[in-house]
């Protein structure tokens, strides 16, 4: 069964660069503490203000576990249209 994109068609059809991957010092997110530390420590991270849009995109995902891993994968298709978009999703549903 194929996979059902939560991101655009302009984003989930990106050329991602080869051999990626997300900086060591970044720790992933459960939904447990505080969304805008993680989204500060994501964004500072090493190369990601580098990487385009969609690779922020699909590199941000990459860090969500469990609890918060849940959320995205109950997002509609199709629903997120950039970075911006994902941020403030991401902040709305899991700010304390």
């Amino acid at each position: 069964m194929m996979e059902v994109s939560k991101f655009i068609r302009r984003i989930t059809e990106a050329p991602l660069p080869p051999k990626l991957k997300l900086p060591s010092n970044l720790d992933e997110y459960d939904g447990t503490k505080d969304p805008e530390d993680h989204l500060q420590a994501f964004r500072g991270a090493g190369p990601v203000g580098q990487w385009s849009m969609p690779t922020r995109c699909h590199m941000f995902v990459q860090t969500l576990t469990e609890g918060a891993r849940l959320w995205f994968d109950s997002l509609p298709a199709g629903s997120i249209d950039s970075y911006e978009d994902l941020c403030e999703k991401f902040l709305r549903n899991f700010h304390q």
